[in-house]
């Protein structure tokens, strides 16, 4: 479960320094639910690790007039924030098992990634 979380880490955060440059980014998770605060702090490591500002933010409060690039955790069952996700421009993640994940990337109004 360790190499899961390190890996998930290493992967999103490689991936979101090839897009993201020194911009200040919200991150929407539920801190409520363990793994996804486990996640959601070695994103926000990573992000400033490459001089970013990031913006916590709690998953009640995603909506879509948020003007900055976002980082959103969620439970791919939270039909408020796939309806967002598919609102603008994504298409939610099917048939995830109970350990998986789903990354999505959306560009409506800023660039954004989605892990359900």
């Amino acid at each position: 479960m360790i190499y899961k979380k390190w890996y998930f880490a290493f992967l999103f955060g490689t991936c979101l320094q090839s897009v993201i440059y020194a911009e200040t980014i919200g991150l929407f998770y539920d801190s409520s639910i363990e793994q996804i605060k486990f996640a959601a702090g070695d994103i926000k490591t990573a992000l400033e690790g490459k001089g970013n500002t990031v913006e916590i933010l709690d998953l009640a409060a995603l909506n879509g007039s948020y003007a900055n690039s976002k980082v959103v955790i969620a439970l791919a069952t939270n039909t408020t924030v796939t309806g967002l996700l598919t609102t603008q421009g994504g298409a939610a993640p099917t048939g995830l098992g109970d350990q998986a994940y789903g990354l999505k990337t959306t560009t409506n109004p800023k660039k954004s990634f989605w892990v359900l």
